[in-house]
Formats: structure tokens, C-alpha cells, sequence
């Protein structure tokens, strides 16, 4: 009797993991004292771009590899390293001087392609950068976000870079 009640349990508990939300959004922003013609500079140039992205920062054995344009749509890195896993991102559209749109994509340690964004709004000599990230969520980042805060975990590097 108690092993139907556990397996009865275990069973509500995943049927509630899989009505999670399909897809996810995380989003972070920041002000910044420069142009949108400049800070675009810093995003749309990939090699650029790795100057300040937190993740490239992050491991000394990381192996990265550039392909395509250095900046502009089909500019074009992977990596590999033991803390950053392996994966790739790629620049697909980009509007000057206000939007840079990437597909990101991860081999290791666990598969997902994302989508990233950076939009900026120029005003009053400042310009307002918003970095989004939305991907699907499988059954298993259901499970996983269960347990760990995506929000917390990923935007703080987002906050990081940002800064």
C-alpha cells in the first residue's frame, strides 16, 4: 500500500514538472554612458563581443574558435572547456545601431538552442542595453528548474557582463 501512495506521488509530482511553461525568457539590463553606435561596437563584433562575455572569461582551458565575418550577421564562434561546455553562437540579424540577434547553441554538457538578443534604446546621452535570452524547455530543464533558479543562476553572469 505505501509503494502506491509513494508511486502515486512521484507520479503527480512529474505530471506538475511537465505543465512547467514550454519556453523560457531571462532577461537582465543596464544603463550605459555611451551611444547605441558604440556599445553596438561591443556586441556585434564577436571577438569583441568575448572581451567582456562573462563565459569567456570564465575558463582558462577554454578553446575558442571564430568562423565566418568578425562581426555581422553569420560572424561566428564555438568553445570548449572543462567549466563552459561546448557549444557554438552565431550572429543572425542585427539592426544598426539598435538590435543583435544570436543563435546560441549548446553540445555539452547538455543540448539546447537558444536565442539571444541585445536591444538598445539611445536617450539623454546614455543608452539602455537589454540582453534576453528564450529557449525551449524540455522535460528535462523542467525537472532541472524544479531544483535551480535559471533566473539565478545564468542571470547573474548576465549581470556580470553587463556591468
Amino acid at each position: 500500500m505505501i509503494w502506491l501512495i509513494i508511486l502515486a506521488a512521484i507520479a503527480a509530482f512529474l505530471f506538475w514538472v511537465s505543465r512547467k511553461p514550454n519556453t523560457f525568457r531571462l532577461e537582465r539590463n543596464t544603463t550605459i554612458n555611451a551611444s547605441a553606435s558604440d556599445v553596438f561596437g561591443w556586441i556585434n563584433n564577436v571577438k569583441r563581443f568575448n572581451q567582456w562575455n562573462p563565459w569567456a572569461q570564465m575558463d582558462p582551458t577554454n578553446v575558442t574558435v571564430y568562423s565566418g565575418p568578425e562581426e555581422g550577421p553569420k560572424a561566428s564562434y564555438s568553445w570548449e572547456g572543462k567549466k563552459t561546455g561546448k557549444g557554438s553562437m552565431t550572429l543572425t540579424d542585427q539592426k544598426v545601431p539598435t538590435d543583435v540577434n544570436f543563435d546560441l547553441n549548446f553540445l555539452k554538457p547538455f543540448k539546447a538552442d537558444n536565442r539571444t538578443l541585445f536591444s538598445l534604446r539611445e536617450g539623454n546621452g546614455v543608452t539602455i542595453v537589454v540582453w534576453t535570452m528564450t529557449g525551449a524547455n524540455s522535460f528535462f530543464n523542467k525537472l532541472f528548474q524544479t531544483f535551480v533558479s535559471m533566473d539565478k543562476m545564468v542571470g547573474k553572469d548576465f549581470e556580470k557582463g553587463l556591468a
